[in-house]
């Protein structure tokens, strides 16, 4: 006999806006929330558990503006990757749809623990890794472009095995791009970053001003010196002077230097003309009068420009000249904080200073050795990726990882974790075009990803940019795949950016525009599949790659002939005749070079001349090729081997049946003289 479920226990009830309950569904226990304020029919159920459940259908007009604004959080979070590891840092929507009242249900797993703001204070090491946590769960929702916007304690819960998670998760709100901002909903004003309350925007980077208030909430009694220079540059007025979310967790676990969303080092230096530190109108978290920091308020959805005047008007700053009162603003405080703390740390310098030294040197020691072995796997991978006769078959890619895994075994720095990282993907196989999803494989190049998924060095950009690309490609029916297309896109634009200037890493720069250019040219695809605009806009920028990625191809004479061909294919579904012959030619050349023009060559000139092109039949009869097709495919790529004479034929026999295809313009463009490749 089954034993029924308990009965719902009522959490909390805002009259006329929503009543919590803890509740059991199919024997797991839960968080209902069901929204009050919101009267919605009844058949529109599926489609809230569709948004709900996977994030789809809330930006498709088909239900109101308001419901669609109420849905947004949890549409976000549906769309969150789940591939985080276990326990996720966030909670996980498990049921929706709308009551025989009219109002919209959601339940999410319940997460056992305490929320952060109902517990004692911690000792400062505790303190230090909870913020730590905290800190990576930002870490993870800003690589999505996804701002929490309410960041505080009484959204984070304390699990038994002592990680954070990440609760209430209708705030979140997706972003254009990192430096992108979106109209502020929900805040709590003591938590809240001055952009959010006087502009009604908020930032990725908004997220950070309230984890420097968290920190202040767990560290009564002043936060670690090394933390000051970090929080007091998340204090920032201007957001986008804040540290990047990933670059601080790197400068707190590493000591890497800190930078803001547009690479600039921050905090800027002293005396330059950036102010620093917002007036003293947005008491703490605990300030005396203010509203408890649990306590959320709902703000005009604002979408509004605030024109000239913009964010470095949006309040009067001044400068903090009077550090030891211990009163005032936040930067002066933790100065004073800071310089009791070094007095202290004097006291044990000298004490370690003969066993510290040989520490240090045997640290030194080991880091210098491990990078230098991590540089050697780097270059055996460069021989592997321009040499050809270096890159026989697949099984080296194994031994190539191996060699980049003795060198992280010496020591895990960034750049032996970064090289690592790269040689596993790629000992996987996910910068092939012709491999399948695998999810063991993935499984495995991912444990070795995540660990530099915050790191800005070049190989881990690549790492995590070709990875993700080959969720977005292969993976298709994954829900958060467009979250992975994206993710690659920004980290491939991040490795162009990071690379240093020079030939000697142009085969780095093939590597990531190929990649590029396959993301591309899936979205391409979808959009068309859908019917959206959206197509066009993603073919240009597929091509712009291309032609960026030209000069670099004679450094990459492995995978340079591949990123021939894809972007021929390109150049075919533009019906850009003029692109289309000149790959064809640079990729015709890069075979003859090997002695004779391969089928699979012959199989791209013809096949990727534009939509139903990729039917096309090639056969060798009697010592010639037998091509069967759309009369435009075969024209095309008869042009594309040189043979004119056959492409003329084809064109003024079957031109007048097919009038959709610039006849005209690939006819202009036969030479005077030319060879047939056959």
């Amino acid at each position: 006999m089954s034993v029924p479920a308990p009965e719902p226990l009522l959490l909390r009830e805002v009259p006329g806006s929503r009543r919590v309950s803890r509740t059991w569904i199919a024997g797991r226990e839960c968080v209902t929330r069901v929204l009050l304020s919101t009267r919605v029919p009844t058949d529109l159920g599926p489609l809230v558990e569709k948004i709900v459940l996977q994030g789809h259908g809330s930006m498709l007009g088909l239900i109101p503006d308001d419901l669609q604004l109420t849905l947004e959080g949890y549409r976000v979070a549906a769309r969150l990757p789940r591939n985080l590891g276990p326990p996720l840092p966030w909670t996980r929507a498990v049921a929706a749809g709308v009551d025989a009242d009219g109002h919209i249900s959601i339940s999410t797993c319940w997460i056992e623990g305490d929320p952060l703001h109902t517990l004692p204070a911690p000792s400062p090491e505790l303190a230090g890794a909870r913020a730590l946590d905290a800190l990576r769960i930002l870490v993870a929702l800003h690589a999505c472009h996804v701002t929490y916007g309410d960041f505080k304690s009484e959204n984070l819960v304390l699990r038994p095995d002592g990680t954070i998670a990440l609760i209430d998760l209708d705030t979140l709100r997706e972003v254009a791009h990192a430096t992108a901002y979106a109209p502020t909903r929900d805040l709590t004003r003591s938590w809240a970053a001055p952009e959010q309350e006087r502009e009604q925007r908020t930032y990725l980077a908004s997220d950070l001003w309230s984890w420097a208030q968290l920190v202040e909430y767990m560290f009564p009694a002043g936060a670690p010196a090394g933390w000051v220079l970090a929080l007091e540059a998340c204090r920032l007025h201007d957001p986008l002077r804040r540290p990047r979310t990933d670059g601080l967790l790197a400068h707190l676990e590493l000591g890497a230097p800190l930078t803001d969303w547009l690479d600039r080092p921050t905090p800027p230096p002293p005396g330059s003309a950036t102010e620093r530190v917002a007036e003293a109108t947005s008491p703490g978290p605990n300030a005396p009068g203010d509203r408890p920091p649990f306590e959320t308020e709902r703000v005009p959805e604002h979408t509004g420009d605030t024109g000239a005047r913009g964010l470095a008007g949006a309040g009067a700053l001044r400068e903090v000249t009077s550090p030891t009162t211990g009163t005032g603003s936040y930067p002066a405080r933790r100065r004073v904080q800071a310089g009791c703390l070094w007095s202290a740390a004097g006291v044990f310098a000298l004490l370690a200073a003969t066993c510290g030294g040989l520490g240090f040197t045997w640290n030194q020691s080991q880091i210098a050795d491990a990078n230098t072995s991590a540089e050697d796997a780097l270059s055996a991978m460069k021989a592997n990726k321009t040499r050809p006769e270096l890159n026989r078959d697949k099984s080296q890619r194994e031994q190539l990882r191996i060699l980049a895994e003795s060198a992280a075994s010496i020591r895990v720095t960034p750049r032996s974790a970064a090289v690592r990282a790269l040689a596993t993907v790629w000992a996987q196989g996910f910068q092939d075009t012709s491999e399948g999803w695998n999810p063991d494989r993935y499984a495995t190049a991912l444990a070795a990803v995540e660990p530099v998924a915050a790191s800005r060095e070049p190989e881990a950009l690549l790492a995590r940019g070709t990875l993700d690309a080959a969720v977005c490609r292969l993976n298709r029916l994954d829900v958060t795949a467009a979250v992975h297309c994206r993710r690659a896109l920004d980290a491939l634009h991040e490795l162009q950016k990071r690379l240093p200037a020079g030939a000697e890493h142009h085969w780095l720069r093939v590597e990531g525009a190929w990649s590029e250019v396959l993301v591309r040219s899936e979205l391409v695809s979808q959009a068309r599949v859908a019917g959206l605009p959206t197509a066009f806009e993603q073919l240009d920028a597929a091509r712009a790659v291309c032609a960026q990625a030209e000069d670099w191809l004679p450094y990459a004479p492995v995978n340079g002939p591949e990123l021939f061909e894809d972007c021929l294919r390109l150049a075919g579904a533009a019906s850009d005749v003029t692109q289309y012959l000149h790959w064809a030619d640079l990729l015709v050349r890069a075979d003859l070079a090997d002695g004779a023009l391969t089928s699979s060559t012959l199989k791209h000139l013809y096949a990727g001349g534009g939509p139903g092109c990729e039917g096309t039949t090639i056969e060798k009869r009697r010592g010639d090729w037998q091509i069967k097709g759309q009369a435009w495919c075969v024209a095309l790529g008869h042009a594309a081997r040189g043979c004119w004479d056959l492409a003329d034929v084809v064109a003024w026999h079957d031109r007048s049946d097919d009038p959709d295809h610039p006849w005209d313009t690939l006819l202009a463009a036969a030479p005077s003289t030319s060879a047939c490749v056959r």
